[in-house]
């Protein structure tokens, strides 16, 4: 879900579900971005948040359920690239990452509700 070739002005919104066969084209596209942070919440599906694209960092969270409908969440707080994410009982703990494209930091911590 998601990536770049090269730039941020090759970024991709391809979604690939890999079986034990291979790896296929999913059922959607996302919005293209990288330096996503992923993470899975059950009765949701696969989630990527956050990314920075040619236009700047981006907020949004996206997921893809098992059915492959687009399911969009509560945008971050604060916009970031390559961020980290861990899910713990109710909620999705957003870290680190950078405010604007390119080699900058953030110290915002937040918590994403997926109750």
């Amino acid at each position: 879900m998601g990536g770049r070739h090269s730039s941020l002005e090759t970024n991709v919104g391809t979604v690939e579900v890999l079986s034990g066969s291979g790896v296929e084209r999913g059922p959607v596209d996302l919005t293209p971005r990288s330096g996503v942070g992923a993470f899975w919440a059950d009765g949701i599906g696969a989630c990527l948040a956050g990314g920075e694209a040619p236009s700047g960092t981006l907020a949004t969270v996206e997921c893809v359920s098992e059915h492959g409908e687009v399911i969009d969440l509560p945008p971050l707080t604060v916009p970031r690239h390559g961020l980290g994410m861990g899910v713990l009982d109710d909620g999705v703990y957003v870290l680190l990452g950078g405010e604007q494209p390119g080699l900058f930091v953030s110290s915002v911590g937040e918590r994403l509700p997926i109750d």
